[in-house]
This record gives C-alpha cells, structure tokens and sequence, in this order.
C-alpha cells in the first residue's frame, strides 16, 4: 500500500492505511464486493490491493474480446469499404458540398479524414494485439487470460502515448498523473507506473473494466464495516463547548463506555477538550484504564477539590489567551505586546503594498508625459516607435496564444507541441494577459508621445494596416504551433489560392480590420497633449474641466479601453464565426444542424 510523494494519495488508501495501523493487513481474496456493471447488475469482484487485474475486474472477456479488440481487425475493412460504396448519388453530393463549405469556411487545414478518437483507438488496439501473444492454457479462463495479458502491457513503461490515447477519454484524475508523468521531474516508475497505466485502460474501456478506485473503496468500506466501528464526536462552539463535553466525557466514564469508542472525531471547542483527552490518555501510565478512573471520580481523594489534577489544571487555564487577568499581570501585557507586534507586521506587508498600488497612476502619467528623447541606434528609430514595435510584437502574440488554444483545437495542439499542451488559468495569465497589458501599455504611450511631436496620424489606413498585420502573423505563429507549418514552403502552400480563405484566416483578418476601424474611430478626435502639459492640482478651481485633464485621464483609461476594444472585437468575430458556420451547415443539411 505504499505510495509515492509524486502521486496524490486517495481517499481509499488513507482508509487502508488507518484499518492496517488498527486491524493489522488484510487477507488477500478474503472478500467479495459487489459492483454494477453496464445493466445496473450487481456483479461480484475480488479486490486486490496493487493496481493489477483480477479476471473479476473484466465484465465480460469474451464481449471485451470481439467487441473492441476486434473491432479493428483487417477482417472488417472490407466491410466498411463495401459499407461505404453503398452510399446513394444523394449522400456523396451532400458529403461533398459540406465539405467544400467547410473548405471555404473551414479549418487552415481540410477536415480529418477520419475521427482522431477513432484512429486513437485503433492505434491502442494494434498494441494490445502485438502483444496477445500467450496461448490459452488449459484450465485457465479467458478472463483469466486476459487479465494477465493486461498486467503484462500496464508493466511497460512505454505503454502510454498520445497517439494511443486520446485526451477526451481521460478524467481528471488521469490526466493529473499524465501531466506528473511527462514533466520535467522524469516518468513515474514502480507502482506508479502500473497505477497510472491501470488508469489509462480503464478510460479507453469504460464499459469493461471495472474501476480500481472503486474496487478498493467498496472493499475497505465493507472491511471497516464488519468491524462495526464507533466513534465519539465532539461538536464545536469555543470554551462552552468544551465544558458541556468535558461533562459528556466524565458521563461516559462513569459507565464505562468511553473504550467502546474507536474515533475520535473533534472541531472547533470540542477540538480543545479532545486534545486535552488524547494528552492525558498518552501521559497516563495506565492509558484509557487510568484516565476513565480519574473522569468517572467515584471515590474523590479530598472533598475540598475533588477533581483530579488534569481537570484542575484545564479549569484553571481555560482562558487560555491570557490565564492570569488583571491589569498587573504579566499574561495581560504578554497578549497586549504581541497584538501589537502583529499589528505592526501586518502594516509592515500591505502598507508599502497599498502605496505601491497607489504610485501607479502617477508612475504612468510620468512616463505618459516623458518627451520623447531618445533617438539612435542601427536604424535611427524615435524612441515612441520602439513601443510601437513592442506593442506589435506582443500584440500578435496574444492572438496567436488565443488561437492556438481554443477548444476545437486543444486536441490538435496536444500531438503537436509538447510545451503548450498544459493550458491553465496561470499560462492564460502569463502568456496572453500579460503580454496583451504590456502591448496596450505600450501602444498607448507610443500615441502619447506622438501627441507631444504632433505627429498623430489622420488616416485610417494605418489602423487598419496594424490590425490586418498582427492577425495575419498571428494565424502564421498559430499554424506553427499546432503543427500545421514547419517550413517557408509550408507557409507558402498555406497561403495558395485554394487555401487562403479558411475560417481562421478568414475571421482573423476581419478582427483585424474591425478592430483597427474601431481604434481609428476612438483616437481620431483624441489628442492628449493638445491643451497643453499637466495640470497643477493646486490650480483647482471653479474652472476646472474634463478637457484640462486630458493627459491624467489619458494615462489611467487608455490602457483598460485597449484592452476593452481588443477583447470586444475578438469576442464579436469568433460569436460570428460560429454562427455564420452553423447556418451553412443548417442550409446543406436541409435545415437540419
């Protein structure tokens, strides 16, 4: 039952763990747990206590056999070849016509000609074949059969592999030991290994083999129950709870009943006194014995303070805050010095946090407000299109993250890259927001310092220009990352005539145009520095306006509404995308979605 500190423990495990520490080891095959199968049958299964098969744990062998392993012999590709001929005039036009509006409307690539699940499965069936290489002993079951072929592929350290297994199988508890599996920290080895396996099987072939986490939970339910344990619940409710069950427990004590207890379960004021019983009972020479004697108190040793020394001294240090009060003693100035020294702890971390927060504003009006000085370098470049380089940069970096990582193709980036397969709300936080903050940062302070040398320009076309560049090279980096272009010839096959007006391309385009319309509208009455450089704020006065404080609004809102027309123009075209997509395949199917 040993487990590895690379793999989270489970609930079963801790249970087998406590019963081995309080029962001893169990007997291996000394139950039966029942179990449904797929018909809501009670089924009977012998558990085991490593993570191998048991002909048990296999529903039907004979079913398991001829239903999947053969479902991709050679023997049925003739069937589906005569299946697929069948096909009426109808169905090859309709076929045809969908796939030609998906060409257009459709992915950079053409359609999979078959489902990625199904050719998983039939990868993962090849295997488990190549290795059904043991004959069928003589009185040996073919459950029995099968599952020692089983145990011997979930050995193989190479067992799993992402063209075998496909991500949409796996649960979370799978897909957590695959991530551990394939980090930077090496593959798991030992019963780890075997566990993980185990659990790969299980998800490609739900509806045959029975679950191990399942299997050992019933069991260790059914073991803890034939012990018919009890257990001794102490509720919480500070000071007042403990006292009632410090009464509870001497009740108890007193007709002897506290040793038919096995759990001790405590929260809160119950956890107070709960403790204070586990103490005693560990310091007491004699154990539960003596300590149920000095609770129960038949016989008191004075009657001047009966209660034995352990309740005297949990009486006497109950305010245990500051057990001797009064304005002299030594607890009461003891508790007030360390109030305060966490007070002053606590003001030294978020004081200079909170001031930090503040000096944003005008730490960004500063460099709002920066003239533009610097000029130099290999090509002779004003310091504000640095930041208009930057802010490019970043920008088609953000779009691209974006589309790389949207969920029609999750599964396509998985086989294709293994450094941004793991998508969480962290990598979504360093690598698209991040970047996407900085960009619209950067923009802004390039159209600033614009403002400054009165250079803004006036047309639309360079809005549009900046828009339609970014999404192109975006849907190029996208491509790269999910495999689609690895060389020049690639991007330039991906760029043909027949190609170029794919959904991807094509709504990223669009984006692009709509959004850079979007900003030409927004900026093309907006001149930050046209009344002048910042205000004093002790020159508030009567006649003070919005327009006076241009560059301080400038620099707090510019950033958040870049980011605000960015992520509206993305949400707008990819709804429109959908829709416009949908009602195609509405019209070919004949209304029909």
């Amino acid at each position: 039952m040993a487990t590895s500190s690379r793999i989270p423990i489970y609930l079963f495990q801790v249970l087998e763990q406590e019963f081995a520490a309080l029962h001893g080891d169990p007997e291996p095959n000394d139950i039966t747990v029942s179990l449904p199968n797929a018909d809501g049958e009670l089924r009977e299964v012998v558990p085991t206590y490593d993570w191998t098969f048991d002909a048990s744990h296999i529903r039907n062998a004979e079913k398991f056999v001829f239903d999947e392993l053969r479902a991709f012999s050679p023997y049925r590709v003739a069937a589906a070849a005569q299946s697929a001929i069948s096909n009426g005039l109808f169905a090859r036009i309709k076929v045809n016509l969908l796939s030609l509006v998906r060409r257009i409307l459709g992915d950079a690539q053409p359609p999979a000609a078959e489902d990625p699940d199904k050719v998983a499965k039939e990868k993962l069936i090849n295997y488990l074949w190549e290795r059904l290489t043991a004959p069928l002993e003589e009185g040996m079951t073919k459950a029995e059969w099968l599952a020692n072929h089983l145990n011997a592929c979930i050995q193989d350290e190479h067992f799993f592999s992402e063209e075998r297994f496909s991500n949409s199988w796996l649960n979370s508890v799978t897909r957590g030991m695959r991530d551990i599996h394939e980090s930077f920290r090496g593959r798991l080895k030992g019963d780890d290994l075997v566990h993980f396996n185990r659990l790969l099987l299980e998800d490609a072939f739900p509806a045959h083999l029975e679950k191990i986490h399942n299997i050992r939970l019933a069991a260790i339910y059914k073991r803890i129950h034939g012990k018919k344990p009890t257990a001794l619940c102490l509720s919480g409710g500070g000071i007042r709870s403990g006292t009632f069950a410090l009464g509870v427990l001497q009740g108890l004590a007193r007709h002897n009943l506290l040793e038919k207890f096995h759990y001790l379960s405590t929260v809160s004021g119950g956890g107070y006194i709960g403790s204070w019983l586990s103490a005693w009972i560990h310091r007491d020479q004699s154990g539960l014995e003596g300590v149920t004697a000095g609770l129960a108190n038949l016989i008191p040793q004075t009657k001047v303070d009966p209660d034995p020394e352990p309740i005297r001294y949990l009486r006497r240090y109950s305010n245990f805050i500051t057990p001797r009060v009064g304005l002299l003693s030594a607890d009461t100035w003891t508790f007030i010095a360390i109030y305060l020294r966490n007070l002053l702890l606590n003001w030294l971390v978020f004081i200079p946090l909170l001031l930090a927060v503040l000096m944003l504003p005008r730490l960004v009006i500063s460099i709002t407000s920066a003239e533009d000085q610097f000029s130099g370098g290999l090509f002779e470049l004003p310091g504000r299109y640095l930041f208009l380089i930057l802010g490019f940069i970043l920008t088609t970096w953000a779009i691209a993250y974006i589309m790389f990582n949207r969920p029609s193709v999750r599964e396509e980036l998985r086989q294709a890259s293994r450094t941004w397969r793991k998508s969480s709300q962290r990598s979504f936080l360093v690598w698209c927001l991040l970047p996407l903050s900085i960009a619209a940062f950067s923009l802004t302070t390039h159209w600033a310092w614009s403002s400054q040398k009165s250079e803004l320009p006036a047309s639309v076309l360079p809005f549009v220009g900046f828009g339609v560049a970014t999404t192109s090279l975006a849907w190029i980096v996208s491509s790269w990352v999910l495999g689609r272009i690895r060389t020049l010839r690639g991007i330039w096959r991906n760029l043909r005539l027949t190609r170029i007006l794919t959904r991807d391309l094509l709504f990223l385009v669009l984006a692009g145009l709509v959004g850079g319309i979007l900003l030409w509208a927004l900026t093309r009455s907006y001149d930050p520095f046209a009344v002048g450089v910042l205000q004093d704020c002790s020159a508030i006065g009567p006649e003070w306006n919005l327009k006076a404080w241009a560059v301080e609004i400038f620099a707090c809102l510019a950033t958040p509404a870049s980011c605000s027309c960015f992520c509206w123009v993305r949400r707008c075209t990819s709804g429109h995308r959908a829709r416009v997509l949908e009602s195609m395949t509405k019209i070919v199917n004949g209304g029909r979605v």
